[in-house]
């Protein structure tokens, strides 16, 4: 009888595929295009499910110094670990998940801030307790004042280390969501100015104590006092590092599905998973598209505990209510001009033509959305995708897929 893998939905580890029989599609060579990218702060974004956190996990037991002794049980038999060609666990790493920070209220999301950022050094220092960090020092201060005395404090503790520290951030735009589009008041603007100071410091610190900063989102916004960043998410050679393309989806449903017993094939499934909940391109050229990897996961999930072949869409309805609840919220603060300059070009070819897409948000002037800043962000959060033959002097946006389509067009002429 064929063993069937483990479905990694909802939450699995990178770690744990390599102990728990769970299906892996092995992104590992993306490590050696990011190494081969030289660029000591990258920035990499992508629409929530398609895979950030797990691939920043990735990165963090393939660098950090920690995990140097179990380099060949957790990568032996990937694409990295047979290219051997990057130095890995060279540095001592801090991982911040910023993707846990949620609120409705200022003060809920500096909270859930500091709380991430404290959360971040105990895991540092279980690995690392050599570093004499006090935390009750810190603990009425802001994260910019914690995150710099830590750091100050750890080059104190390992003055006679080689390597600096690696940081990785997942998540740094997360703390914005509940206020796009919204009139950005004085309580909001300093709530603000306390996140910005976290990176002022990890900026201040880049030249004599950070290595290198690896950071994902889903929106790129700027940030005052932290302009070292490169945004690396529109190169071509990264479109795939985080979804599935076909060959991967196709792969992933002979681990976990027993096909014979539906009668039907892995072909199959993957040509109509793709339909469903795929055509994302994240390069300009938007000549290869990937597939969400939750929905598919959440689908093929669905498939074995029903022993059936469900609607694609009728297994994410409850994803999709949650979607046009928030598109509702969001879109209502659009100027009704932006609605109907939006109605009309949909109205023509379902195609939207932008100068270009923009690359960074300025957070302190998001209430003042022009067109442009609509696409940009609808492209941002998965809604609109790059089509084919698009160029780096202009970027044609279309529906990722034909369920998107249907979730998008009613909110916009509903409001």
């Amino acid at each position: 009888m064929k063993q069937i893998s483990k479905n990694p939905y909802p939450n699995y580890s990178f770690e744990d595929f390599m102990n728990d029989k769970v299906a892996f599609i092995d992104k590992t060579e993306f490590i050696q295009t990011l190494y081969d990218l030289d660029s000591p702060y990258p920035i990499l974004v992508r629409p929530h499910g398609f895979g950030k956190s797990l691939f920043i996990q990735m990165l963090y037991y393939y660098h950090d110094e920690y995990y140097k002794d179990r380099y060949d049980d957790i990568f032996k038999g990937t694409k990295i670990h047979e290219l051997n060609s990057v130095p890995h666990n060279f540095y001592h790493v801090i991982k911040f998940d910023f993707s846990k920070v949620n609120g409705t209220t200022c003060k809920e999301i500096l909270t859930n801030f500091n709380s991430c950022v404290f959360e971040a050094i105990d895991d540092f220092l279980r690995r690392y307790p050599k570093v004499k960090f006090k935390r009750e020092h810190y603990e009425n201060q802001g994260p910019g004042s914690v995150i710099g005395g830590f750091l100050t404090q750890y080059a104190l503790d390992y003055r006679c280390r080689e390597h600096k520290v690696y940081v990785m951030i997942d998540g740094y735009d997360a703390f914005l969501e509940p206020f796009l589009g919204k009139e950005l008041d004085a309580e909001f603007k300093n709530a603000l100015s306390y996140i910005i100071s976290f990176y002022a410091s990890l900026k201040s610190l880049t030249c004599d104590m950070i290595a290198k900063i690896f950071i994902t989102g889903c929106i790129s916004i700027g940030l005052d006092y932290f302009n070292i960043t490169s945004n690396e998410f529109f190169l071509d050679e990264f479109n795939e590092y985080c979804g599935f393309n076909k060959q991967e989806l196709t792969t992933l449903i002979e681990k976990l599905i027993d096909l014979k017993a539906l009668n039907t094939s892995s072909a199959t499934i993957a040509d109509n998973l793709s339909l469903a909940y795929g055509g994302y391109s994240f390069s300009y050229k938007g000549n290869r598209t990937v597939i969400n990897p939750s929905f598919c996961l959440k689908y093929l999930k669905k498939v074995r505990d029903t022993n059936s072949l469900p609607d694609p869409k009728e297994v994410i309805s409850k994803d999709l209510g949650n979607t046009t609840t928030f598109l509702r919220t969001l879109l209502n603060d659009f100027p009704k001009a932006i609605m109907q300059h939006f109605l009309e070009r949909h109205e023509k070819n379902d195609e939207f033509l932008l100068n270009r897409i923009d690359e960074c948000f300025n957070i302190k002037y998001l209430e003042r959305f022009e067109h442009t800043h609509m696409f940009s962000l609808l492209y941002y959060l998965g809604y609109l995708t790059h089509a084919p033959s698009n160029s780096y002097t202009s970027s044609h946006l279309v529906y990722p897929n034909e369920i998107i389509k249907g979730i998008l067009e009613p909110v916009f002429k509903s409001i």
